[in-house]
């Protein structure tokens, strides 16, 4: 996921993306590559808010730093993937946790990209 946007089509949150634990684009299927992520707010989206992703060595997503050094998100998984704990301002209005992967609110799932 590149953008999520709107029913208007406006850009709600922007994800940037770099090389993931392969070292490459999509070597190790993404898993590792989330560098930021800009929500956008104000008037046809154009206030920025930054936030800059931490994982540890499985590609996991265990902080969100925000562009003042505070900490927006933190997460601690089991071995299966589930959430034991999050705290911060960010923690539920971020989508990208396990894996690097996109966590579905409703579900409780993750998307791979395949299926969840």
């Amino acid at each position: 996921m590149v953008q999520e946007r709107n029913v208007a089509n406006t850009p709600q949150v922007t994800y940037t993306r770099g090389l993931d634990l392969s070292g490459r684009w999509e070597g190790a299927g993404g898993i590792g590559g989330l560098l930021g992520r800009t929500a956008h707010s104000g008037v046809n989206g154009v206030t920025y808010a930054h936030a800059f992703y931490h994982a540890d060595r499985g590609g996991n997503v265990t902080c969100l730093l925000n562009t003042d050094n505070t900490v927006g998100a933190t997460y601690k998984y089991d071995p299966f993937g589930r959430t034991i704990s999050s705290s911060g301002t960010l923690a539920a209005a971020n989508s990208q946790r396990f894996s690097s992967k996109e966590w579905h609110a409703t579900t409780g799932l993750y998307y791979y990209g395949y299926r969840f």
